[in-house]
């Protein structure tokens, strides 16, 4: 593997690392200090040309830098956080996404155009988190310009250890706070106010998902069914998404490159047989980048849809203008170009997954054209759809464990089921939407959908319920998730020849991690703390004293088993209890706890419940 070959692949790394570094608030002077050295200490025949690339790829960090603050809405002079946030009694703005319309609450992303203070309106940008308890008030569309009357709150963060964090969640799409909406303090202004490509795409698809109804697929089917072709997976149930989750083929319900490629295939396939001839080479070329884009404009425009378009269409480009191109150059290309475009997609887990994964794909290609070799088709499919499996989630692993804490143990033989049986369903449901328009009867392949479906969900059931099929509430801290990519790094090097003592080098990782887990043990011996959980605000129910590795559980007669179960696995999983004790208790004694244990914290012996 020659890395001259790939100069986006030398490019985005010292790109990426300019907007980690704007993003964490440091200077970038060490990095370039450190080229600069590496440069000045290399022979003398290759220190001009050493020179020349520190150069570059100072520049590139520095553009990164740039790209994020520029891009950064909270860094424009005019955003609302800028203000006082209690002095804001009224905004205007427009809804820029779909709204979410859910059981117990609902949620819009809101454009502010104009902040009202001390009864004067003064231009401001950024965005707002819309909620309402129950439905919107009014109907709301994307596009709508809202004028509200409400106060501005902070986005709640977790309340617990190891919970989910709304907070950092919105904060990373831009989003600090949040209003809450009632009828009597919203008011729609103006019809639209957005992009017409998006709400023309926002139409067309409610329309496919109407059609879907029609064509009698009951409520759980019509939830699959849109987030395997529209990229909507709102409406799927929990056990659903976990089945999927514990197999490890949850990327299936929702729209990425596997998706992209499967619409590519039919395209080309179709646009073949409609043209022919190489003179339409063109033609057919810019037919497949208008629907691949407007498919990927249907379901939203997500970072792992994006990045499949984006390298299509340098493929596509490169083919057209007779230039060979090399799939990982491109797949960096593509990662700085939106980089370039939105900085922010750095730090969404699906970016990252994404390009990880394509990533290993592209790096174990050669040994799956060795598997291309076997003359049974059927084998050859099993070898290669394995070994890509095998690399993808190899790669994506670091970032698997530390956001999700758990693994799939028999994530190859399920994806060999999955894949092809959803691949099935897509193109059944390409087939049936044209029939269903021309007003042909459907209702049998409604029937074949529906078998594909329900086979699939009992597949995956038969091997969820095998034997260990799921690691869960894995806990991993950052030095652990450090030396698990360097081992990653080392196993891939020696694959391509860079490193010739590899079982060395791992052998070195693994004296560290004992290390490390030594230093674990030693440091953890003495320490003592209190956690207070608390499901609601101001309202404790629940109390963890640890001391050491081993903690103390207690927790009111009126709370949930799940909610228990939920607090005692995150306890356990980020403070790295080994044994542990439940215990039941009133409300009184709750109240006696909280109390005694205020100013307080780093004493076990307030904290007894006898």
């Amino acid at each position: 593997m020659n890395l001259h070959l790939y100069p986006f692949a030398r490019l985005i790394l010292p790109f990426s690392l300019g907007i980690l570094l704007a993003h964490k608030h440091l200077p970038a002077y060490p990095f370039v200090l450190l080229f600069l050295g590496v440069a000045l200490f290399s022979e003398s025949h290759q220190r001009k040309s050493a020179l020349l690339l520190n150069a570059i790829l100072s520049g590139f960090i520095i553009c990164g830098m740039i790209c994020y603050r520029v891009e950064n809405p909270m860094a424009a002079k005019n955003h609302y956080s800028h203000f006082s946030i209690n002095r804001i009694l009224s905004f205007k703005g427009f809804v820029t996404d779909e709204p979410k319309i859910g059981h117990s609450s609902s949620k819009a992303i809101l454009e502010i155009t104009a902040v009202q203070i001390n009864s004067r309106w003064i231009s401001a940008s950024g965005k707002l988190l819309l909620v309402s308890r129950e439905k919107f008030p009014v109907e709301l569309q994307y596009g709508s310009m809202l004028l509200i009357n409400e106060s501005l709150n902070a986005i709640p963060d977790a309340r617990n250890p190891g919970e989910f964090s709304p907070k950092n969640h919105y904060q990373k799409k831009g989003i600090l706070f949040q209003a809450f909406v009632h009828k009597e303090n919203l008011q729609i202004t103006k019809k639209f106010a957005g992009n017409p490509w998006i709400a023309n795409a926002i139409h067309y698809k409610h329309r496919g998902i109407h059609m879907l109804k029609k064509a009698g697929y009951s409520n759980a089917e019509l939830a699959l069914l849109t987030a395997l072709v529209f990229g909507d997976d709102d409406h799927i149930d929990k056990k659903i998404s976990d089945l999927y989750a514990d197999t490890g083929v949850l990327h299936i319900l929702s729209v990425s490159g596997l998706h992209i490629g499967i619409v590519i295939l039919a395209l080309q396939a179709l646009l073949k047989i409609l043209l022919p001839n190489k003179s339409f080479d063109l033609l057919r070329g810019l037919l497949l980048l208008s629907a691949i884009w407007s498919y990927a404009l249907l379901t939203g425009l997500s970072s792992p849809v994006v990045r499949a378009c984006m390298m299509c269409t340098l493929f596509i480009a490169g083919g057209l203008l007779n230039r060979k191109s090399q799939a990982i150059n491109l797949l960096c290309a593509a990662g700085l170009g939106m980089l370039c475009l939105k900085p922010m997609w750095l730090f969404e887990v699906g970016f990252q997954l994404s390009f990880l994964a394509i990533a290993g794909i592209l790096l174990v290609q050669p040994w799956t054209e060795k598997c291309a070799e076997h003359p049974s088709r059927i084998i050859r499919l099993i070898m290669q759809t394995s070994v890509a499996s095998l690399a993808a989630t190899l790669l994506t692993l670091p970032v698997c464990l530390s956001e999700f804490h758990r693994f799939s143990w028999y994530f190859i033989p399920a994806n060999l089921l999955a894949i092809p049986l959803s691949t099935g369903i897509m193109y059944a449901i390409f087939l049936q939407l044209p029939l269903m328009m021309l007003g042909i009867p459907t209702a049998w392949m409604t029937m074949v959908i529906t078998f594909l479906i329900k086979l699939m969900e009992q597949l995956l059931m038969l091997i969820a319920a095998l034997p260990g099929a799921v690691s869960e509430n894995i806990g991993i801290s950052k030095v652990e998730i450090i030396l698990l990519v360097v081992a990653i790094i080392c196993l891939l090097t020696s694959l391509y020849g860079f490193n010739k003592k590899p079982f060395f080098t791992l052998l070195i990782l693994l004296l560290l991690h004992q290390i490390w887990l030594g230093y674990q043990d030693y440091t953890l011996q003495t320490r003592r703390c209190l956690i207070v959980f608390a499901q609601q605000r101001n309202r404790h129910n629940g109390t963890a004293c640890i001391e050491g590795r081993q903690a103390q559980f207690y927790f009111t007669r009126e709370e949930s088993e799940s909610y228990k179960k939920q607090c005692i696995q995150n306890t356990c999983r980020l403070y790295n209890i080994r044994k542990y004790k439940t215990k039941e208790i009133t409300k009184s004694q709750s109240f006696r706890i909280s109390f005694a244990t205020k100013g307080k914290k780093d004493k076990r012996d307030s904290v007894e419940v006898l």
